[in-house]
């Protein structure tokens, strides 16, 4: 018999705790800083919680004045941001925290389940250290954003339901589901999947389930309703349905799920042998619920690598609960492979993908910052942090209020007077606004009529690495 997968398998487990804590250590070094992200979303939701933290509304429309920001999600993860904001001021790190914190608490599931379900802590922490070794995983470990706090929310819902006792599954389970979506309004794959195993499996706790969610879900409802005067469905409904390309779809789940794809297609291949057997439990649905949810959302215009997360969790943890993961046996050439990939990958993903970009960015913010301050006053910035640590506020979410034009929902017009009557002090762009052939990322951020407007009144001062930074046109040019 060879022996060498088991052997190589033995190695890669050895290496995978010490891996993972290096690769994540080599992000946080690359990607952390107090002032500065090199994600445009992060400082547009910081400043959502830097506003809550100073007692201002944050669930208003903002189409009609500036600024024009937009809540995008439910509110939990911004009251907890606005919490330490309060402690320690304006900075990335009191979020990031935050995140780290959620990621923790998934890989105390993870070995929750590895104790209770497999009689090892220690496979679940592995399968921890496994989750952490996916790219889009570690993108979002540290990161101001509140899909990492969703994701620990609903699995520890997960948790409670798999207990298969009444109080944790029927009472404590809901009150998580329904917390994990005013976290982040997308996170309804585990209600859904505990429903339908109630209404298959234990239809006497069905309604006591759908009850106590109903009621988790619809009293802070009712609230942020009423004392938003209705702005808040407005915020993180009405204007976070953003167009739909099924084209979209494919080429995200490849790139942020698919380093996990031996993985995902060994879950998909044990999940439809035991629903052909009868034998599927709660975690069958709620791994094929997630991956639908994933699916359907993946299409969204802007979907990045927070969208395949709750996915990944729950291919892990599927697999974790039923295949002994990561000491199956009989396929070990398998997780080999996929351990290798993740080995590999990872630290590339870091240094290459996305390290030179984040390092140059946060060089170059040591010098546009001490800019913008020294005039400071409303402007355009295709990356958040330098509008945000510069003036303290956001003027204007380029993406977003871009796809609000092209839907239809904003009109642009009191946009394009402030750039043509040079009101804005700066703008800020990651390309040349003099280009012809721009990226469809910039395409994504800039309307063609907006773009024109500022071609005509602004010029570049100076390019500082990899931004280009514009100032008004004297009179007459």
């Amino acid at each position: 018999m060879n022996h060498a997968p088991e052997k190589y398998l033995r190695i890669l487990k050895r290496l995978l705790p010490l891996w993972a804590l290096a690769c994540f250590l080599g992000w946080c070094w690359i990607y952390l800083s107090p002032e500065h992200s090199p994600d445009d979303a992060d400082p547009e939701i910081l400043n959502q919680a830097w506003r809550l933290a100073k007692g201002e509304p944050i669930y208003t429309p903002g189409l009609e004045s500036p600024p024009y920001v937009h809540t995008e999600y439910t509110p939990v993860f911004y009251s907890l941001g606005a919490l330490g904001l309060r402690v320690a001021g304006l900075s990335f790190l009191p979020t990031a925290f935050l995140s780290f914190l959620a990621l923790i608490a998934v890989i105390g599931a993870f070995i929750h389940c590895g104790r209770s379900c497999c009689g090892s802590w220690k496979q679940g922490a592995l399968a921890g250290c496994i989750f952490l070794l996916v790219p889009a995983v570690l993108y979002n470990s540290v990161r101001t954003h509140p899909q990492m706090l969703a994701v620990a929310l609903a699995l520890w819902g997960f948790v409670f339901f798999n207990k298969r006792r009444f109080i944790p599954a029927v009472v404590v389970s809901p009150l998580l589901a329904a917390l994990s979506i005013y976290t982040k309004q997308t996170m309804i794959a585990l209600p859904i999947a505990s429903l339908i195993w109630l209404l298959a499996k234990k239809r006497s706790w069905f309604l006591p389930y759908l009850g106590i969610l109903t009621a988790a879900g619809l009293a802070p409802l009712v609230w942020l309703q009423v004392s938003t005067g209705g702005d808040f469905w407005m915020s993180a409904v009405t204007l976070s349905r953003l167009s739909f390309d099924v084209l979209n779809v494919l080429p995200v789940i490849l790139h942020h799920a698919g380093p996990l794809f031996l993985f995902l297609g060994l879950a998909l291949a044990v999940t439809a042998r035991r629903f052909r057997s009868g034998t599927w439990e709660p975690v069958d649905v709620y791994f094929l619920t997630a991956a639908a949810v994933t699916i359907l959302s993946c299409g969204r215009v802007g979907a990045y690598t927070q969208y395949v997360v709750e996915l990944c969790a729950a291919v892990l943890l599927y697999l974790l609960l039923f295949t002994d993961l990561p000491a199956m046996k009989r396929i070990q050439t398998l997780i080999c492979i996929q351990l290798s990939c993740l080995f590999l990958y990872t630290p590339l993903y870091v240094a290459l993908e996305h390290g030179p970009f984040a390092l140059a960015s946060r060089r170059a913010s040591e010098r546009i910052l001490p800019l913008v301050r020294s005039d400071p006053g409303p402007m355009v910035s295709q990356l958040g942090s330098f509008a945000l640590f510069g003036t303290g506020q956001i003027y204007i979410e380029m993406f977003q209020y871009a796809a609000f034009s092209r839907m239809g929902l904003w009109d642009d017009g009191k946009f394009i007077r402030d750039i043509e009557e040079k009101r804005l002090r700066w703008i800020i762009t990651l390309f040349d606004m003099s280009a012809e052939d721009l990226h469809p990322d910039d395409r994504e951020r800039f309307t063609a009529d907006v773009l024109e407007a500022a071609r005509r009144n602004y010029g570049l001062l100076e390019r500082i690495g990899p931004y280009y930074v514009y100032r008004p046109l004297p009179p007459g040019e």
